[in-house]
């Protein structure tokens, strides 16, 4: 009895808790957070009932899945895309175990804070041991190597301030942590980080504090996507690695039509396995970085070659349907959803990590922020507060 209580009331805050506590160091342990998310998937499983149940998440992305299913029966590795397509199911059965727990209305903010605190020392040593010239110092060696780097690291930062900055009503708490992440962010150095910012800003006050009407936002955010890059690459030439990309996209944009409708697979192992070997990349754009060029190194353009124009367009599809019933749901919350979306996939439009090993990672903080919208509406419903 006492082990059923256990589970029903303490089992998912505490596999949280240890998932939050492994999720910085993705360079040795991917297993480890692959089996957490499976237990928490089996927890909601296990506790599913229908006031858990959201249709529009589970039917659009059911959708997508079913999709991938096809892509991988016509796929050029079949072994490889399903291992890849196994990992599709989880973020659906996440939903199961995130809607409306214990842990969301009680500890989460307590557990990003934990997790603020680990990427913030991370993120300290691995620019000291960047600018100690890569000397042997045990410590900011062995910190560096072990981390996510700073691509995922960084975006692991903007993921927790979004996330803080939309459900968190303490204000010394959210402010911590938020501060935590900042200067995280910012010690890495990663440019993507700085970039993302600035439009995750931009947006939130345009939309939330000027309310400014969507279409008028993205046009200004394309102007000033223009002028930065004019002014950065032209009249202060600094280094924005466009050359580097450019060489990786001269290779990979001409596979886009090989298999235009279904792509070669699901998983960046099948799209590299397969292209690599039958288009060999030339030798200048290995040069630049040996790994570099192994994935096309953009969101959309790896979702295309995996599962083609109509798995882009489902996906598309799903996040514009959870977006927008968020905001339906509340609009006090609702925009967490697509800002939570928008940083991951405008950090990942560079490099690219949703689609690799560690996308897991990024479906958790999009899942429990639409889980959060869910329950949290849903408390205000019954308070008689919307």
């Amino acid at each position: 009895m006492k082990l059923k209580s256990f589970i029903n009331q303490r089992f998912l805050e505490y596999m949280i808790l240890i998932l939050f506590l492994v999720m910085p160091f993705t360079n040795i342990n991917h297993v480890c957070i692959y089996v957490i998310l499976e237990l928490i998937c089996l927890y909601g499983i296990i506790n599913y009932s229908h006031e858990k149940y959201d249709k529009v998440f589970i039917k659009y992305f059911i959708i997508y899945f079913i999709w991938c299913i096809i892509v991988t029966i016509l796929s050029v590795n079949f072994r490889l895309s399903f291992q890849s397509l196994t990992s599709l199911l989880i973020p659906p059965l996440l939903l199961f175990s995130l809607v409306n727990s214990r842990v969301i209305n009680k500890n989460i903010h307590n557990y990003l804070f934990v997790l603020s605190i680990i990427l913030f020392v991370l993120s300290i040593c691995i620019r000291a041991y960047s600018l100690s010239g890569y000397q042997d110092i045990w410590l900011f060696s062995f910190a560096s190597r072990i981390g996510g780097g700073r691509m995922t690291n960084s975006t692991l930062s903007l993921c927790m301030m979004v996330y803080t900055m939309f459900f968190n009503q303490n204000l010394r708490n959210k402010t911590v942590i938020i501060g935590l992440n900042l200067i995280a962010g910012l010690v890495l150095k990663d440019n993507a980080f700085y970039f993302v910012l600035f439009l995750a800003g931009f947006m939130y006050w345009g939309l939330i504090k000027s309310k400014i009407a969507f279409y008028k936002l993205l046009i200004g955010l394309i102007i000033i996507v223009i002028a930065l890059k004019f002014i950065l690459i032209n009249l202060l030439h600094h280094n924005l690695h466009v050359s580097e990309r450019m060489n990786i996209y001269s290779y990979w944009l001409a596979k886009m039509f090989y298999s235009p409708i279904h792509g070669v697979g699901i998983g960046q192992k099948v799209v590299a396995l397969f292209y690599t070997k039958k288009f060999p990349i030339s030798n200048d754009i290995f040069a630049t970085d040996p790994n570099i060029a192994l994935h096309g190194h953009n969101y959309f353009l790896d979702l295309w070659l995996q599962a083609g124009v109509i798995g882009l367009v489902l996906m598309l599809l799903f996040f514009y349907k959870i977006c927008r019933i968020s905001y339906e749901r509340s609009k006090k919350y609702g925009l967490a959803v697509f800002f939570m979306i928008f940083v991951i996939i405008m950090k990942n439009m560079v490099d690219d990590e949703i689609n690799g090993s560690r996308g897991l990672i990024y479906w958790f903080f999009i899942v429990l922020t639409y889980a959060s919208v869910l329950t949290l509406s849903r408390k205000q419903d019954t308070d008689g507060e919307l």
